[in-house]
């Protein structure tokens, strides 16, 4: 008997090593991440426990999964001693680093490709070749790490030199710093970065987010408050490589003497369904600006808005190339001379302006005379105020009343299938201006409600702290602020009535368009007790049909009806409310829908 236990275990442990690759444990079989690298032949996993470990690592040429149990469990801290992970010397495709905050790095000297001898590189992580050719991705992967608090003289974070592909998935570059590239610096090769966050690194010449010469691709990826420095060039991103690409991801806040927001100097650029908001600092280009040498640069579905220069190029500034702006918003850009878009003259530039929302004036055609200036040709464009949701707040949602609404073009080439948000990017007629699709609940009838079968409706009888929402269906409170939920009496009906609020923890899209039985229709978001296994995105605020699936948050009585106040909250919080009320017996209807948003 024991001898067939025995072999049972044996071949679980083989299945679950997936056949001859062996998981080793850190805190179980080594008591250090870098006992088990030792341990470890290429191929292997080792998993590591949460807790803070305070050692410098390095993969030794083999190819491994060292997989920590997330940001914030599992913590490397390197103490100020070097590179915390060093990944060198030849390992191979499928190398993968997940699941680890790395803090206090300070990079070391690494032999590289760029004749930078003498340098630090990786505070965080630092790696060398190689390159994998075909280029497929990834050889090398970086997913759901924290870089924190390190540095570098070339990538405080993360230096990738003559390493290709790397993929670098879910992480965090938070207040690191560095000459080049604060957050990640490298290159030649192909880098593709993926949901990521930069935010507060300081750089003291190039790249406050990244700094990278060669094939870049960025994706859903937010760059907020990054700095290259008062001399420095690209704030959020300083891109010198090759044609490349950066798609519906953020940038808010950063700073630098040349492209506060992002640097380019490079053959050629496509940055589509993007938001590019309140970055200053900048002599050249506040929000853009395209260096001497650059070729093309396409914009594609941005909101270019509040950036700053103090000379010229207040949302763009070209130094030459072509300009391809279409479906954007460029406005409330600012700086004393081509406070839209610029350029200098140092060579011709080209700009096209279809389909955007931008004022002509604003667009400078080489205001100093020193180069053979540029042509403008604009297409079916407008010049109106965007009237987004809070731009002060950094919300560029658009309003029910945007004239950008349907006014782009949706038979351009290569047109993302959705927005910055994930929305569908055609909702209505045309595909919108803008990084936003607006596709909030307020254009859909189902979110004014219907409150009563012989009524032309619809009626508005659900407020939050006596309103509606307006237009927008929105009700913002700061933070700390307390909220009544109220139901009025329907219109047309005698005496007061039974109804239930359900809530959504989000604002909700037409994706989440739900028809209710018992003849209520469509409504924003299904009732949590219809669809019970959605908690506790879906919740009930109240209820006095009877008992529900979902708990209730206050009791109610019927029609009209107050809540009491609701606790302080303070922290940033959306929510959607949406009521049916019962007319008479049997009989139920949808109340209108509101957004409770706090920040």
């Amino acid at each position: 008997m024991r001898t067939i236990l025995l072999s049972v275990l044996v071949i679980c442990l083989f299945v679950l090593s997936g056949y001859g690759q062996v998981t080793h444990f850190v805190l179980g079989t080594f008591a250090t991440i870098q006992g088990a690298i030792n341990g470890a032949a290429s191929g292997d996993t080792v998993v590591v426990a949460p807790g803070t470990y305070f050692e410098l690592i390095d993969f030794l040429g083999k190819t491994l999964v060292v997989k920590g149990a997330g940001i914030g469990q599992s913590i490397i801290d390197g103490q100020m001693l070097g590179s915390i992970v060093t990944i060198q010397s030849g390992e191979g495709q499928g190398t993968t680093l997940e699941g680890f905050t790395l803090k206090n790095g300070v990079g070391d000297v690494h032999p590289f490709v760029f004749g930078n001898a003498g340098l630090s590189s990786g505070g965080g992580v630092a790696v060398v070749g190689p390159v994998v050719s075909p280029a497929v991705f990834p050889y090398l992967k970086i997913v759901g790490c924290r870089f924190e608090a390190c540095s570098a003289n070339l990538g405080g974070g993360l230096s990738v030199f003559n390493a290709s592909p790397v993929e670098v998935e879910g992480c965090e570059f938070v207040q690191c710093s560095a000459a080049l590239g604060a957050g990640l610096y490298g290159g030649p090769g192909d880098l593709k970065v993926t949901s990521t966050l930069f935010q507060q690194n300081i750089s003291t010449s190039a790249g406050g987010g990244i700094t990278y010469a060669g094939f870049l691709q960025v994706d859903r990826c937010r760059f907020i408050q990054n700095s290259a420095g008062a001399f420095g060039i690209g704030g959020g991103v300083h891109h010198a490589g090759g044609v490349s690409s950066i798609t519906s991801s953020e940038f808010y806040g950063n700073t630098g003497f040349l492209g506060a927001g992002i640097q380019l100097n490079a053959p050629g650029m496509v940055i589509s369904d993007c938001i590019i908001a309140h970055n200053t600092g900048a002599k050249f280009g506040g929000g853009i600006n395209m260096g001497i040498g650059f070729g093309n640069l396409d914009l594609t579905n941005c909101t270019i808005y509040g950036n700053g220069a103090t000379q010229i190029g207040g949302g763009v500034h070209l130094d030459g190339g072509t300009l391809n702006l279409r479906n954007c918003i460029v406005r409330n850009n600012t700086g004393p001379s081509g406070i839209a878009v610029d350029w200098n003259g140092i060579q011709a530039a080209i700009v096209n302006v279809d389909h955007s929302n931008v004022d002509p004036a604003r667009i400078d055609v080489d205001p100093y005379n020193v180069g053979p200036g540029g042509v403008v040709t604009a297409f079916q464009s407008i010049n109106l105020p965007a009237l987004f949701v809070d731009p002060a707040n950094d919300d560029f949602h658009l309003t029910a009343a945007s004239p950008c609404i349907d006014k782009g073009d949706r038979t351009l080439p290569n047109l993302a299938t959705n927005d910055l948000d994930g929305d569908p990017r055609v909702v209505f007629v045309d595909v919108d201006m803008g990084a936003d699709e607006a596709v909030f609940a307020a254009l859909h009838p189902a979110a004014a409600g219907r409150v009563g079968i012989n009524v032309s409706g619809p009626h508005a009888i659900l407020t939050i702290n006596g309103s509606t929402g307006g237009a927008a269906r929105r009700v913002i409170a700061p933070f700390g602020s307390t909220a009544t939920v109220e139901m009025a009496q329907p219109p047309n009906v005698a005496g007061p009535v039974n109804f239930a609020i359900f809530g959504l923890f989000d604002e909700p899209r037409l994706s989440f368009l739900t028809n209710v039985p018992l003849g209520i229709g469509n409504m924003m978001f299904a009732p949590c007790e219809m669809f019970p296994w959605l908690y506790p995105y879906l919740f009930t605020y109240t209820n006095n049909f009877g008992s529900g699936q979902c708990p209730e948050f206050v009791t109610s009585t019927p029609t009209p009806w107050v809540s009491p106040p609701g606790p302080p909250i303070g922290f940033p919080l959306t929510m959607a409310f949406q009521g049916v009320i019962e007319e008479s017996p049997g009989i139920y209807v949808k109340t209108n829908m509101v957004i409770y948003e706090v920040k």
